[in-house]
C-alpha cells in the first residue's frame, strides 16, 4: 500500500476545510453518476 505524506501544515489545512468539502462533493458525485446510470 502506498502512503502520501504531506507536511504538517498541508495535512493541517487538507484535515480543515478541504477534506470535508471533497467528501461532500464525492457523495454528490456518485449520485449523479448512479443517477446518470440508470437513465
Amino acid at each position: 500500500m502506498k502512503f502520501v505524506v504531506y507536511r504538517e501544515k498541508d495535512a493541517k489545512i487538507l484535515s480543515n476545510c478541504h477534506l470535508t468539502l471533497t467528501f461532500q462533493q464525492f457523495k454528490l458525485f456518485i449520485k449523479i453518476k448512479n443517477y446518470n446510470l440508470q437513465n
